[in-house]
């Protein structure tokens, strides 16, 4: 005791976070003394470990690491760790809190950082987490929210963690998992145990019911129509009309409680019906091909007996011989067992010869008559078995007969529609080069509408330009007067282009001669408003 008085006033100075965790322990254990014993065990796994940790990382195959955001998970070499078995206590009854150490000094003063790591892998490898309790002694305890998370978290026992660093080396250790009791999952696991109980089931998917009310009847009421939360939902109703909850005041409320489940049910209906018809389905597809195998096996075991015959067999050498003897009791194996009725007489005429036995020690004579008797019923019934296996065999070569004119007519199926594609694609093939050429003239005369355009633009701008010069000669002007009016207006222009452009707009510009027969001397002038009236 003095020890532990020692312990808890050095505990006292380190913050606010380890006495969370004294807190905790002594409301799980019952003493000190199973606590330090369980910390002394955890701190000695980690020991043990540690010293091994810092050599071997290094030769762990990086292909089965773990990668997360601030940390790598490396799996335990094969001979070299113990297995998790040795390690492992006792699954305590409800556990869902797991204990986990073997942190190294410097990260016991970063207990933030340490709890974002742990949160994040053990999210991963677990489940959803309901709680982390940690400390500065090199460990902590995380409570899952569901008890099937504590066997996931368990799998990375052992598991050598890399936390990186921003500065320096990066920290290498060992992580050591294990059960952790706790005092809320025992009372979590009673309370779960007295639902069950009450109700008559096998297990209970919640710790606690609430009391009734128009809230928790709201949200019971959207819960029902969730399958995560249906079952949940149906035992809590189920409570509270064991529990005497639903008076006359509230019976509308149930009925459409009620009512619900009812839509549920015809859901669930729905999709029962739907499962079944694709069990259905997937059972006549199996047995569909179990019928193909079977005649693949036999056509193998009859191929495997004609290797075997006399004018073969001879031929193969003793390593030959040997294969195709495990290939035909191979094959046999697979064929299916012969049918019951094969055997039915034989099992009776079996049961008459140890009745007949009995007879034969008090008379021999009846004995005698009743051998004869025995032998010919034997007979009867060999000749029987012969001419039922080879109706058999002969049902059996119908079935394949028609199964491969039925293969045939498939092919030919197959193949008609294939040449039916390709005459189709053919088709689209030569509409689609049709479509081409049609949209490459189409390209091609706007191109050429597009250039004549701005031709006529230019035309029309030269022909502005002119008629303004005109308009200034009202006596009229030669082409060449024109076309020294057009260069000095930086244009570049020809003279046969100036006449071309005179002649193109006859109601525009109108041409002058002296004589009607001399060309030389002519003259143009711009349309006036008088000579339009």
């Amino acid at each position: 005791m003095d020890h532990y008085s020692r312990s808890r006033s050095r505990e006292s100075s380190r913050g606010n976070t380890y006495e969370r965790y004294n807190n905790y322990s002594s409301r799980i254990h019952s003493s000190s003394s199973e606590r330090k014993h369980e910390d002394a065990d955890h701190h000695s796994s980690w020991n043990e470990g540690h010293s091994r940790t810092q050599n071997d990382i290094d030769d762990v195959n990086d292909e089965a690491a773990l990668y997360f955001t601030d940390c790598i998970l490396y799996p335990p070499q094969e001979g070299i760790d113990r297995p998790y078995g040795e390690r492992a206590k006792k699954k305590p009854i409800g556990c869902k809190t797991i204990y986990v150490g073997g942190f190294p000094d410097p990260l016991r003063h970063s207990l933030h950082r340490v709890e974002s790591i742990l949160h994040e892998v053990f999210t991963t490898n677990g489940g959803k987490i309901d709680s982390i309790r940690s400390n500065n002694r090199g460990f902590c305890h995380i409570r899952f929210e569901k008890t099937e998370s504590v066997e996931m978290a368990l799998s990375v026992h052992g598991y050598s963690m890399l936390i990186k660093q921003d500065r320096g080396t990066p920290f290498k250790f060992r992580l050591t998992v294990d059960y952790s009791e706790s005092h809320g999952d025992w009372e979590e696991y009673e309370a779960r145990q007295v639902i069950a109980k009450k109700l008559h089931l096998d297990s209970c998917p919640i710790s606690s019911v609430p009391g009734y009310n128009v809230r928790e009847a709201d949200k019971v009421q959207q819960n029902l129509k969730s399958d995560e939360k249906f079952e949940e939902s149906v035992v809590i109703l189920r409570y509270w009309l064991n529990s005497g909850a639903m008076e006359r005041q509230k019976s509308d409320t149930f009925y459409n409680l009620l009512q619900v489940t009812h839509a549920q049910v015809k859901r669930l209906d729905d999709e029962k019906t739907m499962l079944k018809s694709e069990f259905d389905e997937i059972k006549n597809r199996f047995k569909k091909r179990t019928g193909e195998l079977e005649k693949m096996f036999d056509h193998l075991v009859k191929l495997y007996e004609d290797a075997k015959k006399q004018k073969c067999w001879d031929r193969f050498t003793r390593a030959q011989r040997k294969s195709i003897d495990g290939w035909l009791n191979t094959a046999k194996e697979n064929l299916p067992a012969p049918k019951p009725w094969f055997g039915m007489k034989r099992q009776s005429t079996e049961m008459d010869i140890v009745d007949q036995e009995k007879q034969d020690s008090k008379n021999a004579v009846v004995a005698g008559f009743s051998h004869v008797k025995r032998i010919k019923t034997e007979n009867k019934d060999q000749q029987t078995d012969v001419n039922e296996t080879e109706q058999y065999k002969e049902f059996k070569i119908s079935n394949l007969e028609e199964n491969l004119q039925h293969m045939r007519q498939q092919v030919w199926e197959l193949v008609s529609k294939m040449q039916m594609k390709d005459t189709t694609i053919q088709t689209y093939q030569e509409e689609i080069e049709a479509l081409k050429q049609a949209e490459d003239k189409k390209d091609a005369t706007k191109m050429k509408k597009q250039k004549e355009k701005v031709i006529e633009e230019k035309d029309v701008k030269l022909a502005c330009m002119v008629a303004n010069f005109l308009r200034i000669h009202p006596n009229g002007a030669a082409e060449k007067m024109i076309f020294e009016y057009l260069c000095e207006c930086d244009i570049n222009i020809t003279m046969e282009k100036v006449c071309t452009l005179l002649k193109r707009f006859p109601t525009l510009f109108i041409k002058h001669s002296k004589s009607k027969d001399d060309d030389t001397n002519v003259y143009w002038t711009v349309f006036s408003l008088n000579e339009v009236e």
